[in-house]
């Protein structure tokens, strides 16, 4: 994730979206993740083992702030 803003922000939550209904809220394994800005770090979170097909993954900040991108998953 890239912080684009010229504020620092902390990731605290990943929710994993289908059809407008949120499928899981998923906590980073690190923790709280503190981004400064133009700066880019990893996110990494484990998905459930039912979640399939395209999905968007919204990351939000502590302060509410929310991105999203969507994308198709595969699991065997």
């Amino acid at each position: 994730v890239r912080n684009v803003g010229n504020v620092n922000v902390s990731i605290d939550s990943v929710y994993l979206v289908k059809d407008d209904n949120v499928l899981a809220k998923l906590i980073p394994t690190d923790a709280t993740i503190k981004i400064s800005p133009g700066e880019v770090k990893e996110i990494v979170v484990y998905l459930p083992y039912n979640v399939k097909g395209k999905i968007t993954i919204k990351v939000v900040t502590s302060g509410g702030v929310a991105s999203m991108c969507t994308v198709h998953v595969n699991t065997r």
